[in-house]
């Protein structure tokens, strides 16, 4: 009986906490990403608005400082290319600014499926784009590089993943000698409990034989009557 209380005590405890953190973790990885589509998306549209020979900054903040790093404000989130395409779909120039790694990419095939779909923004592969139109027919694309934000979303996850199931694991060692105190009261109520009834039973059935005796004796006497 103890065993049973212990287990379930231990089972229901364990997966309120587990709907807890998926619910936590799910919600700081979707504000994590809100966050870098919201500043991703910001910078494309900064670049737009000014001349390709401007030199935007990023809109983010500095983070505070933090493990002796006093971090500073970045120019660029990542790296990007500034591209002008044709009407008939040719590129007329790239340029490119901070620090790219193409990972054996194609470019130009990369621009020219973004400029093929006609959409105002999108995303292949490890690039965010942005696209405006020119009255010449002419168009300019912001091929933006977040390698290393979908990094550090992968991170996010994968430390709030790992902190999840040591806490899981500290939960189920503390909840192994607290679930046999619970379960050992438990077990005392049930085991009352039925004392009690049988206690009553044995109470209830006394009275009882004695009346029935007493009417089979007065049935012998007077007949059967109501």
């Amino acid at each position: 009986m103890k065993r049973y209380y212990q287990n379930r005590f231990i089972l229901g405890a364990m997966l309120a906490f587990l709907i807890l953190i998926m619910i936590t973790v799910t919600g700081i990885w979707l504000f994590s990403y809100q966050q870098m589509e919201h500043e991703t998306d910001s910078f494309i549209q900064n670049i737009q608005s000014l001349e390709q020979d401007s030199r935007p900054a990023f809109s983010q903040s500095a983070p505070p400082p933090m493990f002796g790093y006093i971090p500073d404000q970045r120019r660029y989130p990542s790296g990007f290319y500034d591209i002008t395409m044709n009407a008939d779909g040719t590129i007329q120039s790239i340029q490119q600014h901070g620090i790219l790694e193409e990972a054996g990419i194609n470019v130009q095939q990369v621009v020219q499926q973004a400029f093929d779909e006609k959409r105002a923004k999108g995303k292949i592969g490890a690039y965010k784009y942005g696209i405006v139109y020119k009255e010449d027919e002419t168009a300019r694309i912001i091929l933006l590089d977040i390698s290393i934000q979908l990094q550090g979303l992968y991170n996010v996850l994968r430390s709030a993943l790992t902190v999840s199931a040591a806490l899981m694991v500290i939960l189920f060692l503390i909840l192994l000698p607290v679930s046999s105190r619970v379960a050992k009261v438990f077990a005392q109520n049930a085991e009352k409990q039925k004392q009690f009834i049988t206690d009553a039973g044995h109470e209830l059935k006394t009275p009882l034989t004695v009346i029935n005796a007493d009417l089979t004796v007065l049935e012998m006497d007077t007949g059967e009557n109501e």
